[in-house]
């Protein structure tokens, strides 16, 4: 081989050394973002997933309590979750759902209890689809 060769050989063997070193910082960095992303969106998420849970919680306690005290308090809790925390986290179905139940609750005779349990079943159901979307799962049905 001659010296031309051998110089051309060595600059092709270093801009592919630059470039596969500069292709692993380029996917380092990416893989960095990626994880930044998802590690502040899994905050959000377990947040949302600890709102939802207690307003259900709130809502099966007021369609099936133990006795008038409990049912008021539940409704309460209903209320506090509804005013405070709803505007951060629930998604458009959720709010939807909540806002029919809201309704119910505010009538001057009361939700009755058929009303207020689909309510509650379809706020559910609103919950779960908000979960799976947010979460990015696949499920088998309904």
């Amino acid at each position: 081989m001659t010296e031309e060769r051998h110089r051309l050989l060595d600059i092709v063997f270093k801009a592919v050394t630059a470039a596969v070193t500069l292709f692993g910082l380029w996917f380092g960095y990416q893989q960095f973002l990626k994880e930044f992303e998802r590690s502040n969106k899994t905050a959000f998420l377990e947040m949302q997933s600890k709102y939802y849970v207690e307003l259900l919680e709130a809502v099966a306690r007021a369609s099936h309590p133990k006795d008038d005290a409990e049912r008021a308090e539940a409704i309460r809790r209903f209320w506090q979750l509804y005013v405070g925390t709803s505007a951060l986290v629930e998604d458009r179905q959720v709010e939807e759902k909540s806002n029919v139940l809201s309704v119910c609750l505010k009538r001057p005779q009361g939700c009755p209890q058929v009303e207020l349990e689909a309510h509650s079943l379809a706020l559910s159901g609103a919950i779960r689809a908000s979960l799976v979307e947010s979460w990015g799962l696949e499920t088998r049905g309904p």
